[in-house]
């Protein structure tokens, strides 16, 4: 594939885009609508009962990092995407590339104190300046460089949760290390006041929570910081597969469906034991930690690229010309806007500064707002982009990033 020559929007891209940012939300609702530790382990008030163990099982399993991850990738890609059109339509590629992380970052500072903890946004900006030195590597010095990060990754968290787990299996002594216990414990345990406090502070009112969150700043910029070798190394796994042809449908289908079979069944079995390991467990610090920032991290990745295969090759064969295809497509083209837009909508239903509904519904019948969240995107996205060629967001993003108001309704001729 020829990084320099101009070309189409890449359908594949879209729609892929287009159902991860669907998926997030499956998995966001929880930190929206119930205390945070209830994003990591199925414990709580609201996790209590058959039906809502399921449902923390099947979010864990199929969409739990793995979302997240793909937007990741998606992310990664579309950044050589746009540095190679910039260079193709005669622009600074430099200029082009980190004035729209600038901006990137701003609005996600904006959502992260105005709207939602819970941004990704301010951290794919800080990454995005450093992958564009990453821009002329071949396919082989980018998957080096995937290794390198999980390498880094792997002695940051897999480590202590190989420790961990050792321990909680009482095959070492928790003595060992005391203090890596301790800290586990402070990340994962269901602490009633905390819980409780949490519960007041989200049902309160909008200047609390804003300030609350504003004095947690330096908490987020630590956080950035030490998942920045994961988040690279998936922007680095989205540049080498946009490069070598798969994430824009180039491969033959029998390669996609290979890479689909060993990569969905593989993270599909390893998750759902680790899930039905965290159930067992009733909440065990320790395997919270192993389960979310340790060994599940790697088959979170593993299954991103298994549901691309997946989406790659329906769309191959017989999607592509499907009113589905179309519908993801122009969410996918949305994905700023609709990415924000269930942040607004989502927190003014469970905050106390909308209709406080924070902790006080069942996490099994969070899937309703889940479900009208995704059918709002989808509709909201074919009738706006039937009249205007960005979504709101895309524009105002693209505008800043060039200095410039860029048209923005379709022309009627």
């Amino acid at each position: 594939m020829t990084l320099t020559a101009p070309g189409p929007r890449y359908p594949t891209l879209d729609i892929v885009r287009g159902v991860a940012v669907m998926g997030i939300l499956a998995m966001n609702i929880q930190a929206f609508a119930l205390p945070e530790i209830a994003y990591f382990m199925p414990i709580g008030p609201q996790s209590e009962g058959s039906a809502n163990q399921i449902s923390w099982l099947i979010d864990y399993v199929f969409f739990n990092g793995k979302m997240r991850a793909l937007f990741s990738i998606l992310f990664g890609a579309s950044c050589l995407l746009i540095i190679d059109r910039a260079i193709a339509n005669g622009h600074s590629p430099a200029k082009v590339h980190y004035s729209r992380m600038m901006w990137l970052f701003l609005f996600g500072l904006a959502h992260l104190i105005l709207i939602w903890w819970g941004d990704i946004l301010a951290q794919y900006a800080l990454a995005g300046m450093i992958l564009y030195a990453a821009r002329n590597l071949s396919v082989k010095a980018l998957w080096r460089w995937v290794a390198a990060m999980f390498v880094i990754e792997f002695l940051m968290f897999g480590v202590n949760s190989v420790l961990g787990t050792l321990m909680y299996s009482g095959i070492i002594p928790s003595s060992i290390a005391p203090e890596m216990v301790a800290n586990m414990g402070e990340m994962f345990t269901l602490d009633a006041a905390t819980y409780n406090e949490e519960l007041a502070l989200m049902r309160g009112g909008y200047a609390a929570i804003v300030a609350d969150r504003w004095s947690m700043i330096g908490e987020s910029a630590i956080f950035w910081v030490l998942m920045m070798p994961a988040t690279l190394g998936l922007m680095f796994i989205g540049m080498a597969l946009y490069k070598n042809g798969f994430l824009v449908g180039e491969w033959a289908a029998d390669r996609y469906r290979r890479v689909a079979a060993w990569t969905l069944s593989l993270g599909l079995l390893v998750s759902t034991v680790m899930g039905f390991w965290a159930m067992q467990s009733g909440g065990a610090p320790i395997v919270s930690f192993a389960i979310n920032l340790g060994y599940g991290s790697m088959f979170q990745i593993i299954m991103a690229i298994g549901y691309a295969a997946l989406i790659i090759l329906w769309w191959q064969t017989g999607g592509r010309e499907s009113k589905l295809a179309k519908v993801l497509a122009r969410t996918g083209q949305m994905a700023f806007t609709n990415y924000l837009g269930t942040s607004i909508i989502m927190s003014s239903i469970f905050y106390g500064y909308g209709l406080g509904l924070f902790g006080q519904v069942e996490r099994f019948a969070l899937w309703a707002f889940v479900l009208a969240a995704w059918a709002a995107m989808m509709a909201g996205s074919w009738y706006w982009l039937a009249r205007y060629q960005y979504g709101l967001l895309e524009w105002l993003w693209r505008s800043l990033a060039r200095a410039k108001l860029q048209p923005m309704r379709r022309s009627q001729t």
